[in-house]
């Protein structure tokens, strides 16, 4: 009966330790991702500045550009040409 018992525990954690790792391996493909957004948002942002158009380094255009991309930043741009930025 111990053997049993042994093999249904070691059953149970081998599934749970597959569960864990797949759960992590997206949550970290979506940290890096994110991770990726920003920065190229932060670059984009940068040499828009640098050129003129005036777009505010904050957490609301960090959110914007870590979430949305580069797309995120043309609207940010765009907001800035019409003033309500």
């Amino acid at each position: 009966m111990p053997l049993l018992l042994i093999l249904l525990v070691l059953l149970f954690l081998l599934l749970f330790g597959g569960i864990l790792w797949s759960v992590l391996k997206h949550g970290l493909k979506l940290t890096w991702a994110l991770l990726a957004n920003t920065i190229l948002g932060l670059v984009a942002i940068f040499f828009l500045n640098i050129i003129g158009f005036g777009i505010p380094i904050n957490t609301v255009t960090l959110l914007v550009s870590a979430i949305f991309g580069l797309l995120g930043v043309a609207v940010l741009a765009l907001l800035a040409i019409f003033g309500m930025l």
